[in-house]
């Protein structure tokens, strides 16, 4: 994590953008990377511009993204908001497999674009793909992001479920193989399902349906 913030911080003082504001953060499936990335940005207070496979799906859309998060954003305008402004790319591997020229599109915009402001950029991606991704890995720094241990994950459990004994932290961490989103969906679960008043799907034509509820239906789903 130190790594990260480091990276971070010494990427501000650069004025221009270039392949040096982008860096890759590599890692198994379920290593955490994601979860790790959000909590620097909110460790650091960035203002976090996210581009992943819900609002992007093709190089024309990731290009248009990039091009509006390089303008001054509205919403930090109306929120008074000048915390330094951070892109993450999440779901590259998804983002790939829906367009694989998506990699070369990101590599051309960074190559033509060296003479305005930087933001910098951090794109999140599994380790099968980090060595197709061309020669962008060439330019840009890449760190990879070894699986969490039994404790680090029995702490994040934690904030999903404040009760969570060690043993039961344990069995969820080994039924998941330390894969960090499965234990998180799992410890979910769990907790819905303990929930008495909870309601299935016919619920939601209800009149007076209970959005939150709903919010913790979708996420069981």
């Amino acid at each position: 994590m130190e790594e990260i913030k480091k990276w971070i911080i010494d990427n501000y003082l650069n004025e221009k953008l270039s392949f040096n504001s982008c860096l890759f953060i590599s890692g198994v499936s379920g290593s955490g990377k994601s979860y790790l990335i959000n909590k620097i940005i909110k460790d650091m207070d960035l203002f976090l511009i996210s581009i992943n496979s819900n609002n992007c799906s093709s190089s024309a859309q990731l290009i248009d993204l990039l091009m509006k998060s390089f303008i001054s954003s509205l919403i930090q305008i109306l929120t008074n908001n000048n915390s330094k402004k951070i892109i993450v790319i999440d779901d590259f591997d998804v983002l790939n497999s829906l367009d694989n020229t998506i990699k070369l599109a990101l590599y051309n915009f960074i190559l033509n674009n060296q003479k305005i402001k930087k933001i910098t950029i951090i794109i999140i991606i599994n380790n099968e793909i980090i060595k197709k991704i061309g020669e962008i890995k060439k330019k840009c720094k890449i760190i990879e992001i070894k699986k969490l241990g039994e404790y680090e994950i029995f702490n994040i459990l934690k904030t999903y479920k404040e009760d969570i004994e060690l043993g039961e932290a344990l069995k969820i961490i080994s039924e998941t193989d330390y894969n960090i989103n499965e234990a998180i969906k799992m410890i979910n679960n769990l907790r819905f399902n303990n929930n008495d008043n909870f309601f299935d799907f016919n619920d939601i034509y209800l009149n007076n349906f209970n959005r939150n509820h709903l919010r913790k239906l979708l996420l069981k789903k």
